[in-house]
């Protein structure tokens, strides 16, 4: 599922930033939201390309990639209060 998870996450980012384009046409009319996004979209290509290097269950590859995992899963909760301020 990682592959099929960072290529929606990926398009999301994009949808957004092409809707904020498309509505204020300022790619930066919300900063915060904007890089927190950004960031997330960084580690999860960063995730799926040491994901790429895990070459069995001892392989030291699997603690950088649980520790990207979180801190993107931590960066998608920020990314959701954050992203309730644009709305509201």
């Amino acid at each position: 599922m990682g592959p099929v998870l960072t290529v929606m996450g990926a398009t999301g980012f994009f949808i957004g930033l092409t809707l904020v384009v498309l509505r204020t046409g300022n790619v930066l009319e919300y900063p915060p939201h904007l890089f927190t996004g950004l960031a997330i979209v960084v580690l999860l290509f960063t995730t799926w390309a040491v994901s790429r290097k895990i070459k069995g269950p001892d392989s030291p590859y699997r603690k950088p990639h649980f520790i990207l995992g979180v801190a993107v899963l931590c960066l998608y909760v920020i990314e959701v209060f954050l992203g309730l301020g644009v709305l509201l």
